[in-house]
């Protein structure tokens, strides 16, 4: 090797190689900006999809060429909205004054998870949307669905955006209009006196309207579900499977919906509701247990089989259309190849005559 080549590689490559570590640990970092790990930072950095928040997402949000969401469900938790009207009071363990403001406020908020198709996402099902492989983290709004209709751009009803705890009559029943109206329970006494309505989450994550025995609407209080919101619950369903909230310098619906979204987990407090439709979460929530006790961890992403696995890793999406693919072509080849085979023997095969005489002809 000349000895200038020498020189060059031992001084030009380092160079270039510690610069795109750089680089890489900059992007990582704005994935997670998460600084209470302690010894440990999250592996699931090394995901090229992975986005650790919604406020993490919204600082890369220019790096995406299109963002989508999918409907969970219904998501009683933490409300920012009623934080932001200053008082607890309809979710509270009590009516009593004092205990005004010192719970946490809940209400019914919604459960999705979010997609994101990246400049390099090349491979057709990449880029198709909603998969495995474009998929990035789950969330819930702080808002219930105000934001999360106003993304379905007007495909989705917004009667129940503000449906907070007010006042019930029979005549708000009589006159409602939705078709959907079904007193669930004889509890109670029906009458509408003194009686309060929210919108509330079923135990299917299906969204309701609960009546409560006094204005707090907490748990206790409740009497019976007078509609279950039928036609409401299948138009989420139908209009939200895979709906685009962000394009590249056309639509933006990704800035005011994450804005006022919080990460769930399947392990944590909101486990009873957060979506994990391809599986991704678990090995999200593995990968980060395994770092509390061994901080060195990095996730082999290119493993092919195991419990915990990826789309990327695992036979699925992409992986399963090649496959599945390769099988159907080697099976309709071997056919066409038999067919052919049989034709050309009937068309080419010799013809023999026998010519039967009779006996002393």
């Amino acid at each position: 090797m000349p000895p200038f080549f020498r020189l060059w590689r031992a001084s030009f490559v380092p160079g270039i190689v510690v610069r795109v570590a750089a680089l890489m640990v900059s992007v990582r970092g704005d994935r997670d900006t998460n600084s209470l790990y302690g010894a440990y930072s999250n592996p699931n950095v090394e995901y090229g999809h992975y986005w650790a928040t919604p406020a993490n997402v919204l600082e890369d949000l220019s790096s995406f060429e299109r963002l989508y969401v999918k409907f969970g469900g219904c998501a009683w938790s933490q409300s920012s909205t009623m934080e932001s009207y200053g008082s607890c009071s309809q979710y509270s363990g009590s009516e009593d004054e004092w205990w005004q403001n010192m719970g946490e406020c809940r209400a019914s908020n919604v459960a999705y998870s979010l997609y994101g198709v990246l400049p390099g996402d090349n491979s057709f099902w990449r880029r198709s949307g909603c998969s495995k492989s474009t998929f990035i983290n789950s969330f819930f709004t702080l808002d219930g669905l105000y934001n999360f209709v106003a993304a379905s751009n007007a495909k989705v009803s917004n009667a129940y955006s503000s449906s907070y705890c007010s006042e019930y009559s029979t005549d708000d029943n009589e006159n409602s209009g939705s078709g959907d109206n079904r007193r669930l329970s004889g509890s109670g006494s029906g009458d509408g006196e003194e009686s309060y309505s929210t919108l509330g989450c079923s135990s299917t994550g299906r969204f309701v309207e609960d009546i409560f025995d006094g204005e707090s609407c907490y748990g206790a209080n409740y009497l019976y579900t007078v509609d279950t919101l039928d036609n409401f619950n299948d138009s989420l369903e139908d209009h939200m499977q895979c709906t685009m909230i962000y394009k590249k310098n056309k639509i933006d619906y990704a800035t005011q919906l994450l804005s006022y979204s919080q990460t769930c987990t399947i392990t944590g407090e909101y486990k009873e509701f957060c979506p994990d439709p391809h599986g991704v979460l678990m090995t999200y929530e593995y990968n980060l247990a395994v770092a509390q006790n061994y901080p060195n961890y990095v996730p082999n992403i290119q493993r092919q089989y195991g419990y915990y696995q990826n789309d990327w890793s695992s036979p699925s999406d992409a992986r399963l259309l090649k496959k599945s693919g390769g099988s159907l072509f080697f099976a309709f080849g071997s056919l066409f190849f038999v067919m052919g085979f049989y034709i050309r023997y009937k068309r080419e095969r010799p013809e023999f005559k026998c010519n039967v005489q009779g006996v002393g002809a």
